[in-house]
Parts: structure tokens; C-alpha cells; sequence
């Protein structure tokens, strides 16, 4: 079985829990490190793959929207530390808004497949969150 097999058989009706299954599944198809869907006050709803980095992105999620790169110098530093090979290309970000939430993903993973990932995870949330919220 694929895993878009798997993804499809694997469903919620849970909201939260819903978010979760898309964004293990995204991460796991675009090979990121790690993905994070923050609010609007930077608060982490979901956080997948490596703890280190999660954390990381989740602390960074409030500065990442005044960044025209999304990522800010501090969170860069960070992701150099842990491993010098990593650039901003690496680092993938896109906002969005439901309801009245603005809502920030990030991710870290490779840099000629991680904006599209990103773009379709954020996506999924919104599709999500209009089926269940509702």
C-alpha cells in the first residue's frame, strides 16, 4: 500500500486530530525534518517530526510573517548551529487565515520541494478545518 493509500484509509472526524493526520502526511511525503502549525500568537496547535527543530520553528513562528524570506536571522543561526549546511532555502513558511485565526506553518526540509508541501499542507488545513468546523 502507497502511502496516499494509507492516507486515504486514515481519516478523523476530530478537528484537531484531522490537522494532524494531513500534516504527519505531508511531512512525511516531502521529507521535511519537521512541520509546525502555529496561531496567530505563535502558540503551537500541531508539531511533527524532530523535537529540536519543532521547537525551534514554534519559537520562530511569531517572526517568520515580518520576514520576507520567512525566516528571521536568530531562527537561521539556530538551523546553522544544528547543521552548517542549512540555508534559508530550507526553511518554508505560508500563512493563512481561518475565521477570524491567522495561522502560520512551518517547515524544514528540502529546499527544491518544501514551498510546494508547505503551500499544499496549508491547503489541506483549510480544507479540514471548512469540512469539520463547520
Amino acid at each position: 500500500m502507497t502511502v496516499s493509500t494509507e492516507r486515504r484509509r486514515v481519516r478523523s472526524n476530530d478537528l484537531d486530530e484531522a490537522i494532524q493526520l494531513q500534516l504527519r502526511h505531508v511531512a512525511e511525503v516531502m521529507s521535511f525534518e519537521a512541520i509546525v502549525l502555529t496561531d496567530d500568537l505563535g502558540i503551537p496547535k500541531v508539531r511533527i517530526g524532530n523535537g529540536e527543530l519543532t521547537e525551534l520553528l514554534a519559537g520562530s513562528a511569531m517572526w517568520a510573517r515580518f520576514s520576507d524570506m520567512g525566516v528571521d536571522a536568530y531562527l537561521l543561526d539556530r538551523l546553522q548551529d544544528i547543521d552548517p549546511s542549512r540555508h534559508a532555502g530550507h526553511v518554508h513558511s505560508e500563512e493563512m487565515t481561518i475565521g477570524d485565526t491567522q495561522y502560520c506553518l512551518l517547515a524544514v526540509g528540502p529546499s527544491h520541494v518544501g514551498g510546494v508541501g508547505v503551500e499544499h499542507a496549508a491547503t489541506g488545513v483549510r480544507r479540514i478545518h471548512a469540512t469539520l468546523a463547520a
